[in-house]
């Protein structure tokens, strides 16, 4: 449970746009399958029907225009949100519309 909290903790932002919502962590293949690609979550509400294999495949050929989709919400690994995350919070927890 706890490495299924970690993806979807750091996947999903305040955002205007529905795109900028959304995040990529760019992982090892470990992290891949164990998350079933779905650590490359903005192609997955890109494309939803998308077969989980078929994902990562798909981010390497169209990388640029999904980065820019979603506004360059990008994390190299887990290691990078550890490193930025782990001993101070990721957001404020009041909304922004308020």
């Amino acid at each position: 449970m706890m490495l299924g909290g970690l993806r979807a903790f750091t996947e999903h932002r305040w955002s205007d746009t529905p795109h900028g919502r959304v995040a990529i962590v760019e992982s090892n293949l470990v992290f891949g399958l164990l998350y079933l690609y779905n650590n490359l979550h903005h192609v997955h509400h890109r494309v939803p029907t998308m077969p989980w294999y078929e994902i990562p495949f798909h981010f390497r050929r169209h990388r640029a225009a999904v980065l820019a989709a979603n506004g360059h919400f990008y994390y190299r690994g887990y290691g990078e949100i550890a490193r930025r995350f782990l001993f101070r919070p990721v957001f404020a927890p009041v909304h922004p519309r308020w």
